[in-house]
């Protein structure tokens, strides 16, 4: 028969939401095991008995130590080994009864009334993490993300920033709170808020800078500002750094308000540049260690990219985690009509073929230029369209005025997403010939819409692709291996659709944002248990 249940200072009880605590008659309170040894002061009891039930220098956080039952000593209770927290969420009694004899004060106050009514901090640390804990393990409380990038839509430089916002978008649909800090954008408000999410932009200087780095500085000096406002109406949880641009803010939240820090690296200064070769390219690479040292853990979107931030950072391989990038298809629609867009920019019937991407060494745009000449001595019925921009764009439309290609090329610049998911559509094939390529969702977008791809054998993508199964893989580089890529897959109907339906089951099976959203709030709480029993 069970009589009283007691335990370091806290029992939480699940159907009433209360917490119990209990004082001794020598004025004690109750504390893991409520065994004060001579001359101990509650404190060092706390801390002591913690690192027995541990192993670990703790707040006792997980379990506040082991259910104890007062009744005649030759009976051994079946539950003895149980936890406080374990036990009474699993019970279904409405209340646990004291026995008078052993405890002068036993009563059930709200959590913020026994928080208030506690005297030491260690005790009052134990019932805070352990009501916590509680509370996220039964969905009471939402996990609140504080999530840091310096593009998100409608700003949008690369693949990060749509990365972000489905990434955010499918978290909060999945019931974590999620607040994003970015930089400022034209025609939008400078704070947005839907269903668990909020979004909100900060001034991208507060002053004029003198090059790029001062830029990124003032803008994280912005990001904290905003950071610490939010955090003080609802306290974060998690601290989720994209790249190395917001470092300096992630390292300055994480150490003053005392929470985990996750990083995600979409991309090295390393790898876009094929190695570090000036002083501004070492400092990136600098802050990119610096970056991933201070995470709990580091997210990267592939084998390659694991491997590739392993060596570059020295990373011990538990701490990284491999999380794909997804797509989301209704951000694939457009409101424009295909065939009229078709029409503008293939007007004699012609194969559309589509590369998207910056204009930058890294996509290996020049690639796909110059393999042109080598198609069109074959298929003359073709039309070459490059959307994006970048350092390299002028030199790319003088290239092909050199290569006498101009006629079929068209170089579209920056273009809205409404317009490049029209292009998407009327694309026949699309080409990624890129020489560094950490992923790629471009081209699981192209193979989402059953567009035959053809991709450099980098990176990502020869994790994506499975060669002449759901995409065609080229050597980089390799202009004349390119040319015969794309003109066998103009040639051979059959085999291509085979590859496209292949392509589309992929996506949907492997890709999609709901499954890597759900993949990346497992990650969170992982790291958000694993904080609450250390002693920081």
């Amino acid at each position: 028969m069970k009589k009283a249940l007691a335990s370091g200072g806290v029992i939480i009880n699940k159907n009433s939401k209360k917490i119990l605590i209990l004082k001794r008659k020598n004025g004690n309170w109750v504390l893991p095991k409520g065994h004060v040894e001579d001359e101990e002061k509650p404190e060092d009891t706390a801390i002591r008995e913690a690192k027995e039930e541990t192993g670990l220098n703790v707040k006792i956080i997980d379990y506040v130590g082991k259910t104890h039952y007062f009744a005649p000593a030759t009976e051994k209770h079946p539950d003895e080994e149980k936890t406080v927290i374990w036990f009474l969420m699993e019970t279904e009694e409405d209340s646990i009864k004291v026995e008078e004899g052993i405890f002068s004060d036993g009563r059930f106050f709200n959590f913020q009334e026994a928080h208030n009514f506690l005297t030491f901090n260690q005790e009052k640390e134990i019932l805070k993490r352990a009501y916590e804990l509680y509370l996220i393990k039964n969905n009471e409380k939402k996990l609140h993300v504080l999530m840091l990038t310096w593009e998100y839509p409608p700003r949008i430089v690369g693949g990060l920033s749509r990365h972000v916002h489905d990434l955010s978008r499918h978290l909060a649909k999945q019931n974590v709170k999620v607040s994003v800090i970015t930089c400022e954008a034209p025609n939008v408000p400078f704070e947005e808020h839907f269903d668990n999410l909020s979004v909100y932009r900060v001034p991208e200087k507060l002053i004029d800078s003198y090059n790029f780095i001062s830029w990124i500085y003032l803008l994280n000096i912005s990001m904290i500002v905003k950071a610490m406002e939010i955090n003080s109406k609802e306290s974060v949880d998690i601290i989720h750094s994209h790249d190395w641009l917001t470092t300096f803010s992630a390292y300055t939240l994480k150490h003053s308000l005392k929470k985990p820090l996750i990083s995600t690296i979409h991309a090295t200064e390393y790898g876009r540049n094929q190695g570090i070769y000036t002083d501004e390219q070492r400092f990136i690479h600098n802050v990119e260690w610096w970056l991933t040292y201070e995470s709990w853990k580091v997210i990267v979107c592939s084998l390659n990219m694991r491997e590739e931030v392993k060596k570059l950072f020295n990373l011990p391989e538990d701490k990284i985690i491999v999380l794909p990038n997804g797509i989301d298809i209704e951000n694939l629609k457009t409101n424009l009509n295909i065939e009229e867009i078709k029409n503008i920019y293939a007007p004699n019937k012609e194969k559309i073929i589509l590369f998207i991407g910056r204009m930058h060494p890294q996509k290996g745009a020049e690639y796909l230029l110059r393999a042109i000449p080598i198609v069109l001595n074959r298929i003359q019925n073709v039309k070459f369209i490059f959307v994006g921009t970048g350092p390299q764009l002028g030199s790319l439309i003088e290239e092909a005025k050199y290569l006498g290609i101009i006629e079929k090329t068209i170089f579209t610049g920056f273009i809205d997403d409404n317009l490049r998911n029209a292009l998407l559509h009327t694309a026949d094939i699309c080409v990624f010939p890129s020489i560094y390529e950490p992923f790629g969702i471009v081209a699981l977008e192209a193979m989402a819409l059953g567009k035959p791809v053809i991709a450099s054998r980098v990176g990502g993508f020869s994790e994506i692709i499975e060669d002449g199964k759901d995409g065609i893989l080229f050597e980089p580089k390799n202009v004349y291996d390119l040319a015969e890529k794309i003109i066998f897959t103009l040639t051979n109907e059959e085999q291509i659709q085979v590859i496209k339906n292949n392509a589309v089951q992929k996506v949907r099976e492997k890709y999609l944002w709901d499954k890597i959203a759900q993949e990346t709030k497992n990650l969170y709480f992982n790291v958000y248990q694993e904080y609450l029993k250390t002693d920081w």
